[in-house]
Parts: C-alpha cells; sequence; structure tokens
C-alpha cells in the first residue's frame, strides 16, 4: 500500500502531517490548511514528496489544486466529496492513481491528468485499461450523470461495460502522456473539450466513440496509431488536425462523424501515407476536405 515502508510519522509543517519513507521521501497524511487555491510543494524539510494519501477527502474549501512534479502515488478517494472543486492538475510524475479519487466533485470543471486509467504505461495489450469514469466511481452523488462505458477489463477480446458516475459540471479534460486506453472517453457526451499533449502515443480502440458535444480535436504530433471505432459516432466533430507520424487508422474510426468538414494536414505525401484499415477509417469519406 501506499504506507508500506514507512518508518516514523511526523507532524511537523504548518499546512501538511506526513510519514518518512525509509528512502527519506514523503507521504502527505493530513491537509491542515484553509486555502481555496492549494498548490502542493515539491519538498518539505528538503524531502520530496512523493504520495498523496485521502488529505483533501471532504474538503469544502478548495476550488483549485495543483500537485507539483515528484508526485509518484496517489491514494483511493484522495479529493474525494471536494464539493467546490473546480480544477485540478496532476503531473506527469504520477505513476499511479487510486480509484473514485474525485468522487462527489459534482463542481469539477477542468481535470489535467498523466494518463487516463490507474497506472502509467499501459500498453494497448495490458488488461484493465480503465476508463475515465474510474477517477469518479460507481457510487451516485449529487449533480452527477449514470455513464455505461466499456473498456478492456479482464480481456482484451471483449469489452467489460460498467457504470460510473460521472460530474455533469466536467467540460474539459487534458491527457499529458502516454496512450489512450481502449474506451477512454466512451459515451462521455457532456465533454466539451479534450487535450491531448505532445506526450500521448496511441489512440485506442472505442476512446472517443460518443463524445457528442466535441465540435473539433488536434491530435499532436508523436500519435503513431488510431484504433477502432476510435472516433466513431462523434456526430457533431468539424474539424480534427491529424500530424505526420499517423501511419494507421483503424476499422470505423470515423463511422457517423457526419459534421466533419475540416482535416488539417501537414503533409499530402505522409496523408497519402497512411494505413486506412477500411473506408470509414478515412475522415473524408463524407465530404470532408483536407486542409
Amino acid at each position: 500500500g501506499l504506507y508500506w515502508g514507512c518508518k516514523k510519522f511526523v507532524n511537523s509543517d504548518i499546512n501538511y502531517e506526513y510519514v518518512i519513507t525509509l528512502t527519506d521521501e514523503l507521504i502527505l497524511t493530513k491537509y491542515k490548511g484553509s486555502d481555496s487555491s492549494i498548490e502542493v510543494p515539491k519538498y518539505i524539510d528538503n524531502k520530496i514528496i512523493v504520495g498523496i494519501g485521502d488529505i483533501f477527502q471532504g474538503n469544502e474549501k478548495v476550488v483549485s489544486l495543483v500537485l507539483n512534479d515528484g508526485i509518484k502515488s496517489i491514494e483511493d478517494k484522495a479529493f474525494s466529496e471536494c464539493v467546490n472543486l473546480n480544477s485540478v492538475k496532476i503531473p506527469v510524475s504520477v505513476e499511479n492513481i487510486g480509484k473514485a479519487v474525485f468522487a462527489g466533485c459534482y463542481s469539477l470543471q477542468n481535470i489535467e491528468v498523466p494518463f487516463i486509467g490507474n497506472r502509467a504505461g499501459i500498453c494497448l495489450t495490458d488488461l484493465y485499461q480503465y476508463p475515465l469514469g474510474y477517477f469518479f466511481g460507481v457510487d451516485e452523488y449529487a449533480n452527477s450523470i449514470k455513464v455505461e462505458q466499456r473498456y478492456y477489463g479482464s480481456s482484451t477480446e471483449t469489452l467489460t461495460a460498467d457504470y460510473f458516475y460521472i460530474p455533469l459540471s466536467l467540460k474539459n479534460v487534458c491527457v499529458l502522456n502516454g496512450v489512450i486506453p481502449c474506451g477512454a472517453f466512451y459515451n462521455c457526451e457532456k465533454l466539451e473539450t479534450i487535450t491531448l499533449c505532445e506526450g500521448v502515443s496511441i489512440i485506442g480502440n472505442e476512446s472517443f466513440r460518443n463524445c457528442y458535444n466535441i465540435t473539433s480535436l488536434i491530435l499532436p504530433d508523436g500519435i503513431s496509431s488510431i484504433g477502432n471505432n476510435a472516433f466513431n459516432n462523434c456526430k457533431n466533430l468539424n474539424n480534427i488536425t491529424v500530424p505526420d507520424s499517423v501511419k494507421e487508422i483503424g476499422e470505423r474510426a470515423f463511422s457517423s462523424c457526419l459534421d466533419i468538414e475540416k482535416v488539417n494536414i501537414s503533409s499530402i505525401d505522409n496523408w497519402c501515407q497512411i494505413n486506412f484499415n477500411d473506408q470509414f477509417a478515412n475522415p473524408l469519406h463524407n465530404g470532408a476536405a483536407l486542409y
């Protein structure tokens, strides 16, 4: 667990209680402050903070939260029931995120996360590629919407279907790194903006299926492939940028994307080298134009 290998409890900082690991690193166990905008420090007493316990659970004062680089693990429900929390930024150093970390955060509008799911470094062949709903949990709370998400659970041969409760307030998600796993944003019809940063390398199967409110999407340079049904039924998607790094687009990736008008590219030569697995893999199939 998060506290394995800790040698002693300490209570000396003005805002935090923490434990010290055997490697002289810190895990925060309690927040004692009352600020509405919180930036968790990188160090306390010259020791790096590597873990976050459930220290903000039920905090009704915090509105914005920024975690500093160096943190590796975040415990289950670490920020749950922060009912006024609006914005969260989690750095790319984080390797593990516990389940339901944002459960009950019904004011949350913007999150920036290093990956989707419970861990960094996911491959497309891995089991338990959890979707966005993993962050919010399976229990109903005020101003949430019940969302059926399909993803790779105990098998990559068939999709697992689970219901998660995602806040109606959530509009913007930024993903910093890694693979966008199978079903990551499946049925996230209330999201308006999904930002993928340059650390993102692959878009998995079914990852944005039925994201009705996404109208524009820029795929960053570095993405090599787009999976089957990745944008299927993104019916209001109007404008998409496809980088030169894309080499393959899976079956039905842009099926039922009837509103696409503009496909932005850098090189027609590179575009012509893409392996489109069927006619619906090509976003031009409904009459869109290249720009």
